[in-house]
């Protein structure tokens, strides 16, 4: 007797996202699949600037502007035909209050720009749409010294959803509830810095507008020279420099480093008494000069740098 192999075939499954969040400008993919044996596949009310793909399984294009967009994708066989209902965001990119930050997104969903609730009455960030126990996170590296300002405002579930910053992982300040702007400044330390916004949502129940907003963000460096350094002598215990600051320097001072890479304050110039020295009432002076102490069984190579600040 012939081998008889039954397949069963039900309706055709769907399978793709009830949401998409796409920023303007960038090109728009939405990945499907569908099973049991489709005869055709098609999608209504699709905007005329997507297009669906049924070998590839995707539908693709690029927005001309910014909105809310609902479709369905629809598949039938010889049983029956189902569809799924899709969103689709387009938000407006994010405007960058300053030039020397380039903004970079994660979490759940993109923060984005726009006009309903600012500071200065132009246009603002404002945190992604994300649901219970989610969030969206807008991240820059910052260089510092340096100093950030920012106004910011939250509209949220009090003391459960959060609006925070944050610098290098750690929290620097949070705000909950219903908090309208606040101007906030944070000092940078010298180095490299992750710097993040990040609104949070625990996992359960919503209150407010649900979002975050960041407004008049403005990152100021610390400007920081190498001034004229040289040095006069040297023994086992101690170097001795000589160095000249120019007068329109506010405050000096004389790091070490043992690797090039970290950098910490001698206190020379101070006694001891602070990291940085302000310029003296009668001036700086055409030339100063200083002590150095060294270690060489420890660190047999030093290296030493003059910084400067206006």
């Amino acid at each position: 007797m012939d081998k008889v192999e039954i397949l069963y075939t039900g309706s055709p499954e769907i399978t793709i996202n009830k949401e998409f969040s796409f920023t303007l400008g960038d090109e728009i993919k939405i990945p499907f699949s569908v099973s049991n044996n489709p005869n055709s596949i098609g999608a209504d009310n699709l905007p005329e600037w997507l297009t669906i793909d049924q070998n590839q399984a995707v539908i693709t294009g690029n927005a001309p502007e910014e909105g809310t967009y609902n479709f369905s994708i629809w598949a039938e066989n010889s049983l029956n035909r189902v569809s799924q209902d899709v969103a689709l965001f387009i938000i407006k990119p994010l405007n960058e209050e300053s030039n020397s930050l380039n903004w970079e997104f994660a979490g759940n969903a993109n923060w984005f720009s726009q006009e309903n609730y600012t500071h200065d009455q132009k246009s603002a960030a404002q945190s992604g749409q994300i649901i219970d126990d989610q969030y969206s996170s807008l991240w820059t590296n910052v260089t510092g010294p340096g100093s950030l300002s920012f106004w910011w405002k939250v509209s949220s579930e009090e003391d459960y959803d959060f609006l925070s910053v944050r610098l290098d992982g750690e929290y620097i300040d949070y705000i909950s509830g219903d908090i309208d702007w606040q101007n906030k400044n944070i000092r940078i330390p010298i180095g490299n810095h992750l710097l993040e916004f990040i609104y949070t949502k625990d996992v359960s129940e919503s209150a407010g507008l649900d979002a975050g907003w960041i407004d008049e963000i403005t990152y100021i460096r610390d400007e920081i020279l190498n001034a004229n350094l040289e040095i006069i002598s040297a023994s086992l215990d101690s170097i001795r420099i000589k160095f000249s600051i120019d007068s329109s320097f506010s405050r000096a001072r004389i790091v070490k480093s043992y690797d090039g890479i970290t950098w910490t304050p001698t206190l020379i110039l101070s006694n001891g008494n602070s990291e940085w020295v302000n310029k003296p009432a009668e001036g700086w002076g055409i030339m100063n000069e200083a002590n150095i102490p060294l270690n060489n069984l420890e660190n047999p190579t030093l290296l030493i740098r003059l910084e400067t600040e206006k």
